[in-house]
């Protein structure tokens, strides 16, 4: 049978179908644009033993440090920096259940200590710093094997910090006037000579500064460092000599000494760490001086069992 084949139902013609060749088509296909933001940054370990961040929660608490994670992680889900406004303050407030002057004191305080770069904000009221535009590189290092990143604007690390698959784009409309912040552009000779000059003026300052160092009272770091005390006793008088600066409350040599001598007297009798607790307490409640005699009473309050448990914890004493 050729042209018909027969089943239970009767015949059935067979027919061959030929398909036409098709014609190919050139597919046009656009690059997939680059990738912006980070879904997630490093955070390091040690965050909560820098110096600038105990203070930020001596003065501001927990919720100071929940202010600036919550920057951190708007900045690089946006890149390596924010442009900063009043509505995301606003925004910012209502998610965290916070007021706005409250905010505007942490961004004060984060602008002051460089945590973020002021000069920029003034400048452009940008949000950004040289270490977060560091992590941002570590963060895109492996997204940069296939295609070199490309920054434009507000970048602040110099040629030598840069990495190099970071490819700079500086654009015209942003004021990086901030000729003192992005050091891309900086010659070095000018560096040099810089350098030079800052070298023969300290030389020609140290004859004079060698016959009045003398008349200057001692640093309170060195002044500190004599004492004998723990590193956490340390570092907690060291935070309240910049607590108290910050305040205009600046101690004298007398004023100091006579500091140092009760707060070692207090840490020989109740120790380093009771000691030290209480001086982050009294700068938590933005106190104008230490209340030694709050260690007496909550020793007496603990033992006695009429504590609040919120004071110090005399079994490490």
């Amino acid at each position: 049978m050729n042209a018909m084949e027969y089943n239970l139902l009767g015949p059935v013609n067979l027919t061959v179908c030929r398909s036409q060749p098709s014609e190919s088509k050139a597919v046009m296909t656009m690059p997939r644009p680059q990738k912006r933001g980070l879904d997630y940054f490093p955070l390091d370990t040690n965050f909560f033993s820098d110096n600038k961040i105990r203070i930020l929660k001596a003065r501001y608490g927990v919720n100071g440090i929940m202010v600036y994670i919550y920057l951190l992680c708007e900045i690089y889900k946006n890149g390596y920096y924010l442009t900063w406004d009043s509505d995301q303050k606003y925004i910012m407030a209502d998610e965290l259940n916070l007021t706005d002057g409250f905010i505007e004191q942490v961004l004060a305080f984060l602008l002051e200590r460089s945590l973020l770069e002021s000069k920029l904000f003034l400048s452009d009221t940008v949000l950004t710093s040289p270490g977060i535009q560091r992590r941002f590189q570590l963060a895109v290092k492996e997204r940069a094997k296939k295609t070199p990143v490309k920054v434009e604007g507000f970048w602040l690390l110099d040629e030598e910090t840069t990495e190099p698959f970071i490819q700079v784009q500086l654009q015209a409309g942003n004021s990086v006037k901030n000729e003192d912040i992005s050091r891309k552009n900086v010659d070095s000779s000018q560096e040099k000579s810089l350098k030079e000059s800052k070298e023969k003026k300290s030389k020609g300052k140290q004859s004079k500064e060698g016959k009045s160092a003398a008349a200057k009272p001692p640093e309170p770091d060195r002044l500190i460092a004599e004492c004998g005390f723990s590193l956490d006793l340390e570092e907690a008088v060291k935070d309240w000599v910049t607590y108290k600066a910050e305040k205009r409350q600046a101690y004298k040599e007398t004023g100091f000494k006579n500091l140092l001598s009760q707060i070692k007297g207090n840490a020989e009798r109740y120790g380093d760490w009771a000691v030290a607790q209480l001086i982050r307490e009294c700068m938590a409640s933005n106190w104008q001086g230490i209340i030694f005699d709050r260690l007496q009473k909550e020793k007496n309050s603990n033992r006695s069992g009429t504590g609040n448990g919120n004071g110090v914890d005399w079994s490490r004493v």
